[in-house]
């Protein structure tokens, strides 16, 4: 009986040595900051706070968009005051269509932007928008025609905070230099 409490008693000493182990790492994960390659980012909206020097930002417009401008760009991302308008048919080809990375903030899935058939409007964007539980920003990439990449991004510990923002931005950039 005594050797039984003992075996009971290490194996909850492991498991709380595994979650502590596994607090530290992703509270190191939080804090990493991207540190490839410098990045030229498209944005259409404000441009983000970050902590990289080595991004940076470049306006553009939907008719920037229209005309499929990304060549001197390595992602396109579309921040939140503009995601109604970024969700309207005539985009999502263009989301299928290009080699380039598309990134939604604040837009929990991918799919109001990358499904032509649906139609968006300003009242449905209470079921796409950043809420608690959901991720904070999602992407795009067509590979090809018959391949792509979709991301997700969650807040660390669904807090909305500038910190875990600007981790959320880290982690893009990091998918983006592994595309």
């Amino acid at each position: 009986m005594k050797r039984k409490i003992s075996l009971k008693w290490i194996f909850l000493l492991l498991v709380s040595a595994l979650i502590v182990v596994l607090s530290v790492y992703l509270l190191h994960l939080r804090s990493v900051k991207y540190e490839g390659r410098p990045l030229t980012i498209a944005v259409i909206g404000d441009f983000p706070e970050i902590k990289e020097e080595q991004v940076s930002f470049e306006e553009i417009t939907f008719d920037d968009v229209m005309n499929n401008d990304f060549d001197s760009y390595d992602a396109v991302f579309i921040m939140p005051e503009n995601l109604s308008q970024a969700s309207e048919i005539p985009y999502a080809k263009i989301y299928l269509d290009y080699p380039i990375p598309f990134f939604f903030i604040e837009a929990n899935n991918h799919i109001p932007f990358t499904e032509a058939d649906l139609d968006f409007d300003d009242d449905s964007w209470e079921d796409w928008e950043w809420t608690t539980g959901t991720s904070y920003a999602s992407g795009f990439y067509a590979e090809t025609a018959d391949s792509s990449t979709a991301w997700e991004f969650y807040l660390y510990d669904d807090e909305n905070t500038d910190e875990n923002i600007k981790a959320v931005y880290s982690e893009i950039f990091r998918s983006i230099t592994e595309l």
